[in-house]
C-alpha cells in the first residue's frame, strides 16, 4: 500500500467514521487541458452513511497529502454499484 492509499483511508475514518470503506481506486490522468489529475474512486459499503459536508472537506484534507499538482476527482460509490460495474470485485 504506498503512502496515498493510507493517506486516503486516514482522511476516510476521520471524516466518515460510520463508513466501511471497501476499496480505494487510484488513477493517473489528465483533464481535458491537459492538467493532472488523480480520480480517486472510494468504494463503501453504503454512501449514505456519508455525511455531504463531509465530502467537501474531504478533497481540501487531501490536497496537502498529494505531490504534485495533481488535482483530485473523488467518486464515491457503493459496492453493489462497483460489482456491477467491475464483476471480478465481487
Amino acid at each position: 500500500m504506498n503512502k496515498l492509499t493510507e493517506a486516503i483511508q486516514a482522511i476516510v475514518k476521520e471524516q466518515f467514521p460510520h463508513a466501511n470503506l471497501e476499496k480505494v481506486e487510484i488513477d493517473s490522468d489528465e483533464d481535458a487541458y491537459g492538467d493532472p489529475i488523480l480520480r480517486i474512486t472510494l468504494v463503501f459499503e453504503s454512501v449514505k452513511a456519508l455525511d455531504p459536508n463531509a465530502t467537501g472537506a474531504f478533497v481540501r484534507k487531501l490536497r496537502p497529502k498529494i505531490s504534485g499538482d495533481s488535482f483530485p476527482l473523488v467518486n464515491y460509490i457503493n459496492s453493489t454499484e462497483y460489482r456491477q460495474l467491475h464483476p471480478a470485485f465481487a
